[in-house]
């Protein structure tokens, strides 16, 4: 082993002198889940779990686990294993136990942690209880190392467990409560409070137009002194109200949205309550040509994706346009996740309160509570959610209506302020609160009242997901499997996917009827192959009719590789008189060197030995003759300008190619593509007489010997 892979090791068991329970990474989200071993009995007890430093790590994404007896020592049991599995695992995919059967120097076993899984770990083998590690994930911000090294990055965080086999405490209360074991009595369960406790102010809808009192007025960033000043108002200014949050409005200055306190306004109008996405609509909105017409109900997809792309377009096409990406894949994702809805009637947020996710934050550390008001499916976790206020009334389903997921979330809240946030799903891109970081909020809560105060915030976070989490490159590719597995979950990528490629379909068909009027052909364009089209809209080819799927994807794939066939034997066509140019100059060099080494020679022997006058004029006129060819010729002329050709061809037939790719239209696909041959035809014609002019400028043997 290598003296840094040492270094690296002595730092990761620099814990191993630990006594007690310690875990250093709850700020990572981690927690212990203690193992129910009966009082007296031997059982595999976390003594430490740590998130590695940047100068540990180096850029890995591992889970380090190393297991010692009561002694302090590493166990080596060939039948111990680490077992483990994440949120959202299917039934189909494998998790086997991992032996614990590494070199003396190493973590006696390691596993590896792969973008969005959540990972929980425990060991197993020879029938001892034992502690579970909940929570590993690497979806973590970036720590630098010092002096330019790897440090931790996105998705390359690593953490280490050590187990211990330790023999349960024995505890036996006495009269008074008080025991004689290592360990304190259980506190009893926080009763639940009877009344809730006062939410954080909600966002009430107004529209209205009021006058700057104050001499200067400061518009902030959010609703409190706490946020940034983002303009300035003076007296006598107006300004259009758009909601209020306690004692402080919600307005637009300059179409750019902030908040002033309510004191230093005074209404000059009739004040009108609306609800904050019919307000905004109007703000955001895409240019007035680029408007979708006969919208249907917001009930249906099209009706859906019409009203969202309606009332948030300005938004999407900017953070679209900065991605490279097409503006309705983020209203497909919109529709897909909430109907494009922000809000609902009564102006509070579109929320979802998962109760999987609050279990994993909350209920694991505190089971038995969790269990009396809150229960989901085993096995498809985010299914069979139901709750009960009360631990001895029926089960209620929590996704009822808007009404019932805000009153499991409000009780929730009672619970555990922090694991609620993270448990929700907010606005119209339901982003979960546990991605705050991911979408640049320090904290849950942070989030929660960006989401409430603006839909901007809402529609600015999709993108941002897609930019932290490496999904951009997929939504470029149209590869929205891949996008719904990290953004959804493994569990439900297939149907969010399907959700997704319906809604494009509807937005190509509303886009259709308003192409003519505007859109942007950069935001209509995207890189793909030339395809059928699907005889059902609402489906892709591959779904609507697999057969013709398959002959066009067979097709397609021999046309590339015939293509690229040719164009390999027209490019070997330019490099194999390439070579062979380069071999006879190199040839006509050297005959000129021995030509002269020759001639040198014979010039110092004398006549008697074959030297003299006759044979080194013979020699020395050869390597004349030869030098004077290869630099009059001008080799390394010649054949930059081959490999000149050479790159000029490549050109040429990259830009065909491209071309082909974004012919779509059926109705002109014959005029493009007789375009595009004529075109990459003249190219090439034009490449050749390049050459042949370029050839005929160099001089040649003929007119050496002529002049």
């Amino acid at each position: 082993m290598s003296s840094t892979r040492q270094s690296d090791w002595q730092l990761l068991t620099a814990n191993r002198t630990v006594t007690g329970s310690s875990n250093q990474a709850t700020d990572y989200g981690v927690i212990i889940q203690t193992a129910d071993a009966p009082s007296g009995a031997l059982y595999w007890k976390i003594i430490s779990v740590r998130h590695l430093s940047p100068a540990e790590n180096r850029g890995r994404h591992n889970l380090y686990l190393d297991v010692i007896d009561e002694a302090g020592q590493r166990v080596r049991n060939p039948d111990l294993r680490v077992a483990y599995t994440w949120e959202g695992r299917r039934d189909q995919e494998a998790a086997l136990p991992t032996p614990l059967d590494k070199p003396a120097n190493e973590p006696a076993g390691n596993l590896d942690l792969y973008q969005g899984q959540i990972i929980t770990a425990w060991l197993q083998g020879d029938d001892l209880p034992s502690d579970r590690v909940v929570g590993v994930h690497t979806a973590h911000p970036d720590e630098p190392a010092e002096q330019g090294n790897q440090g931790n990055m996105r998705f390359h965080h690593s953490f280490h467990v050590l187990f211990q086999r330790t023999v349960q405490d024995v505890v036996q209360a006495g009269p008074d409560g008080t025991t004689n074991g290592n360990q304190p009595p259980a506190p009893p369960p926080t009763p639940v409070p009877a009344t809730p406790p006062t939410p954080p102010s909600v966002l009430t809808a107004e529209q209205w137009i009021g006058m700057v009192t104050a001499t200067q007025l400061n518009v902030r960033l959010g609703p409190g002194t706490e946020h940034a000043q983002i303009a300035t108002l003076f007296q006598g200014d107006p300004v259009t109200v758009t909601g209020r949050i306690g004692e402080w409005l919600q307005v637009v200055v300059n179409w750019q949205q902030g908040y002033v306190h309510s004191a230093y306004v005074q209404p000059q109008g009739t004040q009108t309550s609306l609800t904050p996405s019919t307000t905004q609509a109007g703000i955001y909105a895409p240019p007035a040509e680029q408007l979708f017409v006969n919208a249907a109900s917001v009930d249906t997809i099209a009706g859906a994706v019409a009203t969202t792309w309606n009332r948030y377009g300005s938004l999407l096409l900017s953070h679209a346009a900065q991605l490279g990406i097409d503006p309705s894949v983020a209203v497909a994702v919109l529709v897909a996740e909430s109907k494009g809805q922000p809000f609902g009637t009564d102006g509070r947020l579109i929320i979802r309160f998962e109760n999987h996710i609050f279990y994993h934050y909350w209920g694991k550390a505190n089971e038995a509570r969790f269990r009396q008001h809150f229960t989901f499916d085993g096995t498809t976790t985010w299914q069979g959610h139901q709750w009960r206020a009360d631990a001895n009334s029926g089960w209620l389903p929590c996704h009822a209506n808007q009404a019932v997921e805000w009153q499991v979330f409000d009780f929730a809240r009672q619970l555990d302020e922090r694991a609620a946030l993270y448990a929700i799903s907010m606005g119209a891109p339901q982003i979960m609160g546990f991605n705050h970081t991911a979408v640049g909020y320090p904290t849950a809560q942070a989030m929660f009242q960006a989401f409430q105060a603006d839909v901007r915030h809402q529609i600015a976070s999709l993108f941002q997901f897609m930019t932290s989490n490496g999904l951009v490159d997929a939504m470029q590719r149209g590869d929205y499997q891949t996008f719904a597995q990290i953004y959804n979950g493994p569990g439900q990528a297939d149907y969010y996917a399907t959700l997704i490629r319906q809604n494009i379909a509807a937005f190509a068909t509303a886009r259709g009827a308003t192409a003519s009027r505007g859109l942007p052909p950069a935001a209509q364009a995207t890189s793909r192959l030339p395809m059928p089209p699907s005889p059902l809209p609402s489906k892709p080819l591959s779904e609507a009719d697999p057969a013709l799927y398959a002959a066009w994807r067979t097709h397609m794939i021999q046309g590339f590789e015939n293509n690229q066939t040719l164009f390999q034997r027209t490019l070997n066509g330019f490099m194999r008189p390439y070579w062979i140019t380069v071999g006879m100059y190199g040839m006509l060099f050297v005959v000129g060197i021995v030509a002269f080494v020759v001639a040198m020679i014979l010039a110092l022997r004398p006549v008697a030995a074959g030297g003299g006058l006759g044979p080194t004029a013979v020699f020395g006129s050869l390597s004349g003759v030869a030098f004077l060819t290869f630099f009059l010729s001008r080799p390394l002329q010649a054949l930059e300008e081959n490999l000149q050709f050479i790159t000029w061809l490549g050109i040429v037939y990259n830009t065909y190619w491209t071309r082909l790719l974004y012919i779509q239209d059926l109705d002109s696909v014959q005029q493009e593509l007789s375009a595009a041959s004529t075109d990459a035809l003249t190219q090439l014609n034009t490449l050749i007489d390049k050459h042949a002019a370029r050839s005929q400028a160099r001089p040649n043997l003929p007119d050496i010997a002529s002049g």
